[in-house]
């Protein structure tokens, strides 16, 4: 964004545009500021969607063979994943989102958007979610899993932590989070910050705490052990939920 002077990462998130660029080119900051003196600043208003209403993929079923091995690689049981997160699999579709997990996205009961998650690790894009014309609310507003929650919330990245930590788990869809899902994660007395136990979680669980810090109740930053919660051990699982939920 050369009118705000930003560049956005997905993982890094809002980095300063002269800063980033000199990172990038290697040059001074006074040759990158001289040369974005020169370029065209004037903001161009980008026409926003219209929310229609939730536009379902095609091809939805029930869990197919694929999806099951998938599912118990990863320490998960099929039907229960599909019995309480409503999750269904997409086989032979459309080359976008073939072979992936349904995952539905619930407000007050109700499907409002989605997200799939790819079958391989080798995949460009490990999640592919509802754009802003094919949902009823817009994802990044919502916390997944919200809707199972009560006094307390352990707030971290994807679908998959919320699997593993079960009922009471949320996920903000990456470590952008939004001001929306701010006030959402601050309505609860009790939070506990648990994003993936990497440089980019680690810095966007420390950015959660500061911005949750104005707010009452308790806000926690949990460092595991494991990669991410998705991964993490019945030990620690177990004392996530003993400290924070149970």
């Amino acid at each position: 964004n050369v009118h705000k002077s930003y560049l956005s990462c997905w993982t890094c998130g809002y980095q300063p545009l002269t800063w980033t660029l000199c990172q990038i080119t290697g040059e001074s900051y006074s040759v990158i500021k001289e040369l974005l003196g020169s370029l065209d600043r004037e903001e161009r208003l980008e026409k926003k969607a219209v929310r229609k209403g939730l536009v379902q993929p095609t091809c939805l079923g029930a869990l197919l063979p694929p999806h099951e091995d998938y599912l118990r690689r990863r320490g998960f049981d099929p039907d229960k994943i599909s019995r309480l997160w409503g999750v269904l699999g997409i086989g032979l579709a459309s080359p976008k989102l073939a072979w992936r997990l349904y995952i539905p996205i619930h407000s007050d009961g109700a499907i409002v958007s989605w997200t799939t998650r790819s079958l391989s690790n080798k995949a460009k894009a490990k999640y592919i979610s509802a754009g802003p014309e094919e949902e009823a609310i817009a994802h990044k507003t919502l916390l997944y899993g919200g809707d199972h929650c009560r006094h307390a919330a352990i707030v971290c990245e994807g679908p998959t932590d919320v699997w593993r930590l079960g009922p009471g788990a949320v996920a903000t869809f990456g470590v952008q989070v939004s001001r929306s899902q701010i006030l959402k994660i601050s309505k609860f007395p009790v939070r506990a910050i648990c994003f993936d136990n990497d440089p980019p979680g680690r810095a966007a669980a420390r950015k959660l705490v500061r911005d949750l810090a104005c707010f009452p109740g308790e806000t926690h930053d949990v460092t595991l052990d494991a990669k991410d919660p998705g991964s993490a051990k019945d030990r620690e699982i177990n004392e996530l939920r003993r400290r924070f939920l149970d």
